[in-house]
């Protein structure tokens, strides 16, 4: 029952599903957290701020780790590689259950520097020249 949904949020796409799918990466079942990630990929780098949200509070979990990692080593390209490689070198190291939380939070932080660079109330949600306006 949790590979049919993780493969129909993963073959939808849309970014509402990133929460669900996010939880999915720390499922006991490889196959779902195999569907999960590559959902979060298909959904691009929209969801990469609520993983990075995800890896702060949660970097205890393994599986939530590796899942992040793949996700994000897809993500890895164009102007949104400076701030995902440090993320990626800390949940490559020996204690990435430690090193990972810091990277992910001084990425967020970044991100939230390019979006206040506006000099409005913004939301960065994936790539720098991409941001939601609040009125």
């Amino acid at each position: 029952m949790r590979w049919e949904a993780a493969k129909a949020l993963s073959q939808i796409g849309s970014p509402s599903s990133i929460q669900s799918l996010l939880r999915s990466l720390e499922d006991n079942i490889f196959d779902v957290r195999w569907l999960a990630a590559e959902g979060l990929i298909g959904i691009g780098q929209k969801a990469a701020v609520p993983m990075l949200k995800k890896l702060v509070k949660h970097s205890d979990s393994y599986w939530l780790r590796e899942g992040i990692y793949h996700v994000m080593h897809d993500m890895n390209k164009g102007k949104f590689r400076e701030v995902l490689k440090p993320v990626l070198v800390a949940l490559e190291s020996n204690e990435p259950s430690l090193t990972a939380p810091l990277a992910a939070r001084a990425a967020l932080n970044t991100l939230q520097k390019k979006s206040s660079q506006l000099g409005l109330e913004c939301v960065a949600i994936a790539e720098f020249g991409e941001f939601k306006i609040r009125r």
